[in-house]
């Protein structure tokens, strides 16, 4: 685990801080009416969070999984769709909460808040916290590195800081899959050349398509799949943006689906 003082990284930058207090925004909380939905979500806990029935060492890969945003690990909606993820690949999914402390509001039931809001760079610490503690746990399983909208930001940072440290090495994961990415938190807003634009480029977050730039031709088999109905993370756009500067990538643009890919087992059909 992440020490404490990994977890509550102090951001420099005024604009970073503003970024990631969008981007972070915290759920809310909404009641399970269905009950068997709640039993089953904590079964799905229980079996993908601690290898039940040695489920881990039997799988054929784990799957290190990073929501996007206004998602959380026990949300319904994250549920049914690593159920549709486990069911299509037949790996073991592993899921972590981005760090904050979780705190409801004392003044709105139907609200709530980080006490510590989530930041970018204590986001990536746990990242890589928990991808070493899979390596060491499941030494010769192959684990593969899967994000989804804001949470593509954590395979690309993983796979961009590996290399950035790594000259000459094994590739440590066995694949890369980029669910609806996106290029970067002002991409989100505007197209801007980084090489040229320094300084809106020095207070950029999120930054997947720099980090296919600098590496991205080392970074192995990489699947990038999305919604041709996505209005907030274009596919076309993004995914020919960030094609270019990958290793011969897969891709699917699946018909049918927005921002959320409500079936997932259709890209792998």
């Amino acid at each position: 685990q992440p020490s404490p003082s990994q977890s509550k990284t102090i951001n420099h930058y005024l604009m970073s801080s503003i970024i990631d207090q969008l981007a972070y925004n915290p759920p809310h909380p909404r009641p399970i009416v269905d009950q068997s939905l709640f039993d089953e979500s904590e079964w799905v806990h229980r079996l993908i969070f601690t290898g039940t029935l040695g489920a881990m060492y039997r799988s054929r890969g784990i799957i290190m999984y990073s929501y996007g945003n206004e998602e959380w690990s026990h949300n319904p909606g994250t549920i049914r769709h690593l159920k549709k993820i486990v069911e299509s690949t037949q790996m073991a999914v592993v899921v972590w909460d981005y760090p904050g402390d979780y705190t409801p509001c004392q003044t709105r039931s139907c609200c709530s808040y980080f006490k510590n809001r989530p930041t970018m760079e204590a986001a990536y610490s746990y990242a890589e916290a928990m991808f070493k503690y899979l390596k060491e746990k499941y030494p010769v399983t192959p684990i593969f590195l899967w994000g989804r909208s804001i949470g593509t930001s954590i395979p690309c940072h993983l796979a961009d800081k590996f290399w950035s440290e790594n000259e000459d090495a094994n590739l440590p994961w066995a694949g890369i899959v980029l669910e609806s990415p996106l290029l970067s938190a002002i991409h989100q807003v505007v197209d801007y050349d980084e090489e040229k634009d320094v300084l809106v480029a020095r207070f950029d977050r999120f930054t997947n398509l720099h980090a296919a730039k600098t590496s991205g031709l080392k970074w192995g088999p990489v699947f990038l799949v999305a919604g041709v109905n996505d209005k907030v993370t274009p596919a076309q756009k993004n995914i020919s943006a960030l094609v270019v500067h990958l290793d011969n990538p897969a891709t699917r643009i699946l018909d049918g689906e927005g921002h959320n890919i409500m079936n997932i087992t259709t890209a792998f059909t």
